[in-house]
């Protein structure tokens, strides 16, 4: 058995005192306080030859909590820098409220210091160490050397997110690569592309009557913000009313005669009653003699479907339709306790010339899942069913589509699906080369099931 000690001649550092007595912390000393009354130390305190404490601090908390005045000790005679530090870091792991990654930087550091003494030591050998299990010794190791790639994997939430991310990385970059391969020898030109930059520039750039189709899910100005706090885009209402009015002259500038655009926005955006359109008749010829941000403000509020009127589309739908999302479990608007989950969005119809729907009969509400968040590429993914669905509303195979928001490409899909040629534009570079990359891999499938005789 170890000798004992009396406590009060361990000499406990400045720096071991600085323990933060949180909650958790102090549920930590009761819990093996608890272990000790039952089972006794089973692991002595070391200290040196002076007496100070190298390691057991938390042990030496859970006696002072049982009252005792004494504790079990073991010295060490003489430790080299390395063997202190390994024996500092084993300590942190196993006393310590640590975050996940504190927690996996710790492990990962005593399996290298191991290592670099022993040539043949590996990781079953740390997690006997460290008494954690193999498979954690492996993630922290793995997540240790992703996170000097990519530090933001730090601000994940716990292990299992970061593991989640990083597969997620790497499945994204397998999936590049054997788009690379696959394309080396085939078409030099790919009938879906995206271009990166602002859609109300890269529009302007656009022939006249160049499109057959215009489909988008234009931002809707509400400020968007992820519970992470993280801002996707610009979306200040004000900034998005101007962009939105900028792309809806130049898509009607671009469209053949006798096309389709479908536009996706903020509900509360979409359209006016006859009451607002009489008030706007009012107002409009007075304009002048008010305050000069009346007039914009009123051509503002009037929503989508009126500046697809102003921007001369002959026939714009006033009726909101809407995809309703049957599997949406997130996405609650206002207080919890009296808030409904957002599970619909809207889209309208706006016409150039005198175009006719290519399928008809159709309710204005579309059943589709959104695609689960293992599906995803992009946080606010649409459906391809959706996107292909309502191409094929509107276009025939061999039509020229546009989307001046294309994001992950959902739309692209669709036109692909419809035998249809698709440009988008994305002002994100990353969303775009996401985009672009589902885009081939539809098209580099399609060209595998011709050679397979599918």
């Amino acid at each position: 058995m170890p000798d004992s000690i009396s406590i009060s001649e361990v000499k406990i550092s400045s720096r071991q005192r600085k323990e933060l007595m949180t909650d958790e912390y102090a549920q930590h000393i009761s819990d093996l306080a608890s272990s000790i009354e039952r089972f006794g130390l089973l692991q002595p305190v070391v200290i040196n030859q002076d007496n100070e404490l190298i390691a057991g601090f938390s042990r030496i908390q859970a006696h002072l909590r049982l009252g005792r005045t004494e504790i079990p000790f073991c010295r060490v005679e003489s430790l080299n820098s390395i063997e202190l530090k390994e024996m500092e870091l084993e300590e942190n792991i196993r006393r310590k409220n640590l975050s996940w990654f504190e927690e996996a930087a710790a492990i990962a550091e005593i399996h290298s210091l191991k290592q670099a003494k022993d040539p043949e030591w590996n990781m079953t050998k740390t997690a006997e160490a460290v008494g954690k299990s193999l498979g954690t010794v492996s993630q922290s190791v793995s997540l240790v050397r992703e996170a000097l790639l990519n530090p933001s994997i730090k601000e994940e939430k716990g292990l299992v997110s970061a593991l989640n991310k990083v597969k997620y990385r790497k499945s994204i970059e397998d999936r590049q690569r054997k788009v690379d391969l696959q394309s080396k020898g085939l078409m030099p030109t790919v009938p879906a592309e995206i271009l990166v930059g602002p859609a109300e520039e890269l529009i302007l750039r656009e022939e006249d009557e160049s499109y057959d189709a215009i489909l988008t899910n234009f931002p809707f100005g509400i400020d968007l913000e992820y519970k992470s706090g993280l801002r996707p885009y610009e979306d200040e209402e004000g900034y998005i009313i101007r962009v939105v009015q900028t792309v809806i002259k130049e898509s009607y500038r671009i469209l053949k005669p006798d096309s389709w655009m479908v536009a996706f926005f903020d509900m509360r955006k979409i359209t006016y009653s006859n009451a607002q359109m009489e008030l706007y008749k009012e107002i409009k010829p007075i304009s002048g003699q008010l305050s000069s941000r009346i007039p914009q403000l009123l051509f503002d509020s009037m929503g989508l479907a009126f500046w697809l009127k102003q921007a001369g589309f002959d026939y714009v739908q006033l009726m909101p339709n809407v995809w309703a999302k049957p599997n949406k479990t997130q996405g609650m608007i206002g207080d919890p306790n009296k808030g409904l989950l957002s599970a619909y969005e809207a889209f309208i119809l706006a016409g150039k010339g005198n175009p006719v729907l290519f399928r008809r009969g159709l309710q204005n509400i579309f059943l589709y899942d959104t695609p689960l968040a293992s599906e995803r590429v992009h946080p606010v993914q649409m459906p391809t069913d959706l996107c292909s669905d309502l191409t094929s509303m509107v276009c025939l195979g061999g039509s020229r589509i546009l989307d001046p928001f294309a994001g992950s490409g959902a739309f692209g899909l669709g036109a692909l699906e419809n035998q249809c040629s698709f440009r988008g534009f994305e002002l994100d570079p990353e969303k775009a080369s996401l985009g672009n990359m589902r885009l081939k891999e539809h098209i580099f499938a399609g060209s595998e099931d011709e050679d397979s005789g599918d």
